[in-house]
């Protein structure tokens, strides 16, 4: 059956025929901008950070990492193999972790100003410290892109061989 085909419940009951609706599937376009915007949001979650003294940051990041555990157990748990697993993760998982851990860079920000102010008496705030935020910003959206990207057009690829 053609990719573009969605299979319908046959009209007559008595029938053994399927009739076929021709909707075409998303471009990967459509699938792209998902995923970015999800990932970016996520993103800001983690620049709440700023706020929170980082605290946001690292439950944010740390329960990313144990979703993706638990993901990978059970999908273990399940029957799949170690190496589709993985074939279907690391691609753009570790650009995309390598995205977050940029932004979380600069959600912790907060608590270092904050030590800073503590332990100096003086906020500390010069344009080279903006410079290297700005830098992991950046960063952080770059590679959250790319990962995106990935995600979008060779992961569905892997899948496929897999499968």
């Amino acid at each position: 059956m053609p990719l573009d085909m969605i299979a319908n419940e046959p009209t007559d009951p008595g029938t053994s025929t399927l009739m076929l609706d021709s909707r075409s599937f998303l471009d990967g376009g459509d699938e792209w901008r998902f995923i970015f915007s999800t990932n970016f949001l996520v993103s800001m979650k983690i620049l709440l950070g700023l706020l929170s003294f980082g605290l946001v940051s690292v439950v944010i990041l740390g329960w990313t990492g144990t979703i993706v555990a638990w993901s990978t157990l059970s999908a273990l748990d399940s029957g799949a193999s170690i190496h589709a697993i993985a074939a279907l993760i690391l691609p753009h998982g570790v650009i995309e972790v390598a995205g977050f851990t940029f932004f979380g860079a600069v959600g912790c920000e907060g608590l270092v100003l904050f030590y800073q102010k503590l332990r100096y008496d003086s906020w500390l705030i010069d344009s080279d410290r903006l410079a290297v935020n700005v830098r992991r910003l950046v960063t952080g959206f770059l590679l959250i892109s790319a990962a995106s990207i990935i995600e979008t057009f060779v992961t569905g690829q892997i899948a496929n061989k897999i499968n």
